[in-house]
């Protein structure tokens, strides 16, 4: 697809210009149809509507939606995918929090809605920089990522998974770490499955990695 850089300026379709994202790190951005959709990013000071491209006009703009006040606008380093009409982000950090969160945000309604996991007891651990990718339009697969370990839960909620490795670093006075664990979220049924085995192994902070090793799993 050829991209223009000069943006419109016809009266018609109005003046677009000053809508540029303002700058950031963390955030995640995905595809869908011809636009591209900038979500979140540190500082969480930043706006909270999500910033769309336009390919075939040229130009920024930015999509209200009634967001959540703890959801994906207000994260980095979060992990999104589209399916179908929908977006889905899972965890991220704000604030100095990591969440496990899932989110669905419909492309049509321009709405958010959180997906309550039926057994997350089992789920993955509060963090960032984690690989996801859908598979068969029907499944989030959530690889590694960097959060806190289990002495930081509130009421003890988290658990190992077997086969997965955990390495934790002291920063600012708290452990935090990367992990190689595997989860499978069926998104019809909002269930997790807990992938046991052998699996690649990860330590540097580096999400690139984490990206390139989820592309394995197709």
């Amino acid at each position: 697809m050829e991209v223009s850089a000069k943006p419109p300026t016809t009266k018609e379709d109005g003046d677009h210009s000053g809508l540029e994202p303002a700058g950031r790190r963390g955030a995640s951005s995905v595809l869908h149809g011809s636009k591209l959709y900038l979500i979140g990013g540190y500082p969480s000071s930043i706006p909270s509507g999500i910033d769309v491209y336009d390919f075939d006009k040229c130009w920024w703009s930015v999509s209200d939606s009634n967001s959540p006040t703890h959801g994906a606008l207000r994260t980095s380093g979060s992990s999104c995918v589209v399916i179908n009409d929908s977006l889905f982000a899972f965890g991220g950090w704000r604030s100095g929090y990591r969440n496990s969160d899932v989110y669905q945000f419909d492309f049509n309604q321009l709405t958010w809605e959180r997906l309550l996991v039926a057994n997350s007891e089992f789920g993955p651990m509060c963090k960032d920089k984690a690989g996801m990718i859908d598979y068969g339009d029907k499944m989030l697969c959530v690889f590694g990522g960097y959060g806190w370990p289990p002495f930081m839960y509130p009421g003890g909620s988290f658990h190992f998974q077997k086969g997965a490795s955990y390495h934790w670093d002291r920063q600012h006075g708290l452990e935090i770490g990367w992990t190689n664990e595997l989860h499978v979220l069926h998104i019809d049924t909002s269930e997790l499955v807990v992938r046991e085995g052998t699996r690649p192994f990860t330590s540097l902070q580096d999400s690139s990695l984490q990206f390139s090793i989820m592309t394995c799993y197709q």
